[in-house]
């Protein structure tokens, strides 16, 4: 994960038509509702996922793949129901009023959205979550990196391709554990499979790079080493997959 600045500010489509909608679930919810329905047209809007993949580079928010357009609109406070440990201890409604919030919605791969995060969000303290639209969001602790106002490369570090959590911060072990982003916590063979991925990135990219900027040095060779050192200085740019693995990868070798 690396931190992701929202400049688009909001699209048009949530700033009128999501905040309308916002109104009216909020006036259900004082009538006594406590299920919803969520118009996937709206808060997943061609607009809505222009602006994401146009602020996370194409990239998925927690594990760095290229995505593109083929991703989901996630909620990083989760919309329909929420749990603080396992789905047997299910809340519902969840952060219904956040449904069209610009701020709660990023993009995110389908196997990180669908298959792990789902409806999980947990707290320090589950009995100061906010269960309605009247609730202070401010009083909630959540044990859950955010991409936007969390920086996840002070949380998580790296052991060539596998992430830990830093001084075994909670944030990034709750993190790290419910979307299996560890090497040893995430199911094979899944859609694009992640280890294989980041692995196939430190071996015949990174490494190999480096070996042959060490090559150049030893020679020397000044303009192919500067080359090769310009090339590991751009795959630390945010627009590049598994920009953080890469990050740390050059810092420990002296590049920035």
């Amino acid at each position: 994960m690396i931190r992701i600045t929202k400049t688009v500010s909001w699209p048009e489509k949530l700033a009128l038509d999501g905040v309308d909608e916002m109104l009216r679930l909020c006036t259900r919810y004082e009538s006594g509702e406590r299920e919803f329905e969520f118009d996937k047209n709206l808060y997943g809007h061609a607009s809505v996922k222009i602006a994401l993949v146009e602020d996370q580079h194409g990239k998925c928010c927690f594990c760095e793949r290229i995505v593109g357009s083929d991703s989901d609109v996630e909620h990083f406070r989760p919309k329909r129901a929420v749990c603080q440990e396992s789905e047997r201890d299910m809340l519902k409604p969840g952060y219904y009023w956040l449904a069209y919030d610009w701020e709660n919605l990023f993009l995110c791969c389908r196997s990180c959205n669908q298959r792990f995060k789902r409806s999980y969000f947990p707290l320090q303290d589950k009995d100061r979550r906010a269960r309605s639209h009247a609730d202070d969001l401010t009083q909630e602790s959540p044990l859950f990196i955010h991409p936007e106002h969390d920086d996840p490369e002070q949380l998580i570090g790296w052991h060539n391709e596998v992430p830990y959590a830093i001084g075994d911060n909670e944030k990034a072990l709750h993190t790290l554990e419910a979307l299996r982003l560890r090497k040893e916590d995430r199911p094979p063979h899944l859609p694009g499979d992640l280890q294989s991925l980041r692995r196939d990135h430190l071996i015949n990219e990174l490494q190999m790079l480096y070996y042959c900027l060490q090559i150049a040095q030893s020679h020397p060779d000044p303009q192919l080493a500067e080359d090769l050192r310009s090339k590991l200085i751009r795959m630390q740019a945010p627009t590049a997959p598994f920009a953080a693995m890469t990050r740390a990868f050059c810092a420990a070798r002296g590049i920035a």
